[in-house]
């Protein structure tokens, strides 16, 4: 098993994005507290990772405060170069260093794409939920399958029937938008796409009685066509 990567955060009264090697992976906007932790391992390029914490706005009450921490052989160590906090101007940045690098291969194979061919892989992807085509979705998320199989050191196999867990509240149903309605943000310098909804939500949701069940998308073009990475 690999060293488990973990950020812990905590905000508030900030418009505030936290980012590892280009990758969102903390966001908060607005006066209330928000936080809590995140395993970053699949997000990991090897050497020179760059976590960069940037500040849109910041309230009277402004705060943040986190930091990285790695699970080795039973202890816990701090990695990033010490304790995050609030930035004295818009930026800051942290580097360390991973043995695995998951994301790396990613980015190396993965074209620069134009927001159009995203969203329209965006329906494609939804369309693939709504006929219950669980091979279809293996196949467009075998990027993400390999990454985190790498990333946390566990079987392919066992990655991948996690995921298809994951699947079974989207399968048969509509996916709830068109083209028009998403949106594709792009990180990594274009390499790869937030997929969401145009309101800020993820592309996939699914919403009961009792709750609501989502699924961040985050894809790119690699050789083989359009796939979801993360």
């Amino acid at each position: 098993m690999a060293d488990i990567f973990q950020l812990g955060i905590s905000a508030a009264d900030c418009d505030v994005t936290v980012a590892l090697n280009g990758f969102p992976v903390f966001r908060h906007r607005g006066p209330e507290q928000a936080g809590g932790g995140m395993p970053l391992n699949p997000l990991l390029i090897g050497a020179g990772n760059v976590l960069k914490v940037a500040v849109k706005d910041r309230g009277p009450g402004a705060s943040l405060s986190g930091r990285i921490t790695v699970s080795r052989r039973g202890t816990v160590v701090e990695a990033g170069g010490g304790p995050l906090a609030l930035p004295s101007g818009d930026n800051r940045e942290w580097r360390f260093d991973s043995e695995i690098a998951p994301l790396a291969k990613v980015l190396a194979a993965a074209t620069v794409s134009g927001e159009a061919s995203m969203r329209a892989f965006a329906v494609a992807l939804g369309e693939a939920f709504r006929a219950g085509d669980e091979g279809t979705l293996l196949r467009l998320f075998a990027s993400k399958i390999d990454g985190y199989a790498e990333g946390f050191g566990q079987p392919r196999e066992a990655m991948e029937a996690a995921l298809r867990q994951g699947f079974l509240p989207f399968l048969g149903r509509d996916p709830g938008f068109a083209e028009a309605d998403v949106e594709a943000v792009p990180h990594c310098g274009g390499r790869i796409f937030e997929l969401r909804r145009r309101d800020g939500s993820p592309l996939l949701s699914v919403h009961e009685a009792d709750g609501s069940t989502q699924m961040e998308v985050f894809a790119a073009l690699l050789p083989g066509g359009p796939a979801v990475v993360r």
